[in-house]
């Protein structure tokens, strides 16, 4: 009898895919002393190994109509929907430490060790650990491991800590993209991990303050997200990635609007709205405040949203209703063309 193909986990999450291949070989004493022979050896074991796997439940998805996983004993696990499949990416987590092997990966493909054209996310999961007690919510996750893997397009990016990284995506990364670092032979992110260190510190006891690291945004964009990320209505994480990476005049902009116009509600007992757009970004939102969205409302949104999608030339249109004194989002998502 062949032996079935595995998959260690699939997470899905609004509409992203994770497939994980972890790897629990160790690191062999002649790698950790700079062997060449050796750290090919690691590379193949665990980077190369994790990432082909990956690849080949993603050929699998690619290539079937209703991509359907089972448990070892051949009990349906899940019957995948692809039309709600935006992006997927491999994770690779290991038992130990790679560093630098799993950070510089365009080396790693230079040499013939990894395969495809995509990359995966190969992360200590120690380290994984410690960036998602430190996000605070879903969308901030997704927006690194999407900044995280673009990264590797630069080969001039480098350095010694997936934590290293993380921080300085935290406070100065959320803009960054491949190109920025092609004029330079060589861009090294040194530590940034101080404060993260500190506060772990503060948890241990060992020192008396200690903030949390938090990703550098307009404060009051922080409960919007939140607003978001908790909706449950699928593209959120779009809609939140949108805003999490606009300017900072950007965001402090819409958190006034929004602001206004609540302001606005409350006074006049009317419903709000407004629309944006990017031509740059090709993608804009209407915003709604109301304390009811009904059948006929809901209807003239979705006339308001497609029109405004047709007029500014976007691919995607995105609807925010916030519902309510204490309000609850309602995010809807325009794709197809109008």
């Amino acid at each position: 009898i062949p032996k079935r193909p595995e998959t260690d986990a699939l997470v899905i999450y609004d509409e992203t895919l994770f497939i994980l291949e972890a790897k629990s070989s160790g690191v062999s004493l002649a790698a950790r002393r700079g062997g060449a022979a050796s750290i090919k050896e690691t590379i193949k074991d665990q980077v190369a190994a994790g990432h082909s796997q990956g690849l080949r439940t993603r050929r699998y998805i690619a290539e079937t109509s209703t991509p359907i996983f089972e448990y070892e004993d051949g009990s349906k696990a899940v019957a995948l929907d692809k039309s709600k499949i935006k992006e997927i990416f491999i994770v690779v987590p290991t038992l130990e430490r790679l560093g630098s092997l799993s950070i510089t990966l365009s080396t790693v493909r230079e040499i013939g060790l990894l395969p495809g054209d995509e990359w995966p996310w190969c992360v200590y999961v120690n380290d994984l650990r410690v960036i998602s007690e430190i996000v605070e919510g879903p969308s901030e996750f997704l927006l690194y491991i999407g900044s995280r893997t673009r990264w590797n397009d630069s080969p001039s990016l480098d350095a010694l800590d997936e934590l290293d990284l993380f921080i300085w995506f935290l406070g100065d990364g959320l803009t960054f993209e491949p190109q920025a670092a092609s004029q330079f032979d060589k861009q090294f992110i040194a530590s940034h991990t101080d404060e993260l260190d500190r506060y772990y510190d503060l948890l241990a006891g060992r020192v008396s303050t200690g903030a949390k690291p938090r990703i550098k945004i307009c404060e009051g964009l922080r409960p919007l997200i939140s607003l978001i990320d908790k909706s449950g209505f699928r593209g959120r994480s779009r809609l939140s990635a949108l805003l999490l990476t606009l300017s900072a005049d950007a965001q402090q902009n819409l958190v006034d609007l929004i602001s206004a116009k609540q302001g606005e509600f409350v006074r006049c007992g009317v419903p709000q709205s407004t629309s944006l757009g990017s031509q740059g970004l090709r993608q804009g939102m209407t915003i709604w405040i109301g304390g009811l969205l009904g059948i006929s409302e809901m209807e003239r949104l979705d006339a308001i949203c497609a029109a405004r999608k047709k007029s500014t030339g976007s691919e995607t249109w995105f609807l925010l209703a916030l519902i309510g004194a204490e309000p609850r989002a309602k995010v809807k998502v325009y794709d197809h063309p109008v």
